[in-house]
């Protein structure tokens, strides 16, 4: 059976403690967005589950994270996960690299 939650994902400099942000590409590419990500930069993932739920695997890249659970409680779960560019690419100006999120989350509510 089909369960509804939301998931909400940030990304912070680990180093800084700073966001990431994002820009406005217009037309040039195939999304409008892109996200500012550095090269050899370590960050951190935070992944907020409401209702709570456990990650069962989250992969940046290609590469496996273990989830570090921050905070869980009746209403949300948060997961921490640290994540570093060094597997990214370069992109040249005029150019974007796509970096794949893959996050399984359970199919039940967990309860704290």
């Amino acid at each position: 059976m089909a369960a509804t939650f939301r998931m909400t994902v940030g990304m912070r400099k680990r180093h800084k403690d700073v966001p990431v942000f994002f820009k406005q590409d217009g037309k040039r590419f195939p999304l409008s967005k892109t996200v500012k990500l550095n090269v050899n930069t370590p960050y951190n993932v935070i992944i907020a589950l409401e209702p709570p739920r456990l990650l069962e695997r989250v992969i940046i890249h290609g590469d496996p994270l273990t989830p570090k659970l921050l905070e869980g409680n009746s209403s949300k779960s948060v997961f921490l996960q640290e994540w570093s560019s060094e597997s990214a690419d370069f992109s040249p100006s005029g150019k974007r690299t796509d970096i794949t999120f893959i996050i399984e989350v359970s199919s039940f509510s967990y309860h704290y």
